[in-house]
């Protein structure tokens, strides 16, 4: 995880270009990114590949001062430092069966899982995967 780097994706939806700004994350799990343009801002974390049978990381919360801010966009337009991205490799699952009428599986179907929160039905949410299984 060491080698784990944080980036903050600029919102197109303010007419950004899509560009962000990255930093590294040091050993004692301390991270700065610097050069950060008054804007409003997406964290999310990019884990290196794990090895075969390490686990693999997910942002399990991320907020500042407080807030959570997992799937929100924050303005930034002065300095932050009371950030903190947690990770974890502990994942929950949701399985089960789909069945027409007469009891017969329906795999044309493709199941959807959102959050009851409206305001978190974007694209960009961490929340769903975007790995299906």
């Amino acid at each position: 995880m060491d080698d784990a780097e944080n980036h903050a994706e600029q919102s197109e939806h303010h007419g950004s270009d899509g560009s962000g700004s990255t930093g590294t994350v040091s050993t004692d799990g301390q991270f700065i990114v610097t050069g950060v343009l008054p804007d409003s801002y997406r964290f999310s974390v990019s884990v290196p590949a794990s090895a075969p049978g390490a686990p693999s990381w997910f942002v399990k919360s991320a907020s500042i001062g407080g807030r959570d801010v997992s799937d929100a966009f924050v303005d930034i337009t002065d300095d932050i430092a009371t950030a903190s991205i947690v990770l974890t490799d502990r994942v929950s699952e949701v399985s089960g069966s789909i069945t027409d009428g007469a009891g017969r599986p329906t795999p044309e179907y493709v199941i959807v899982i959102f959050p009851s929160d409206v305001s978190l039905w974007t694209w960009q949410t961490r929340r769903p995967s975007r790995n299906p299984g």
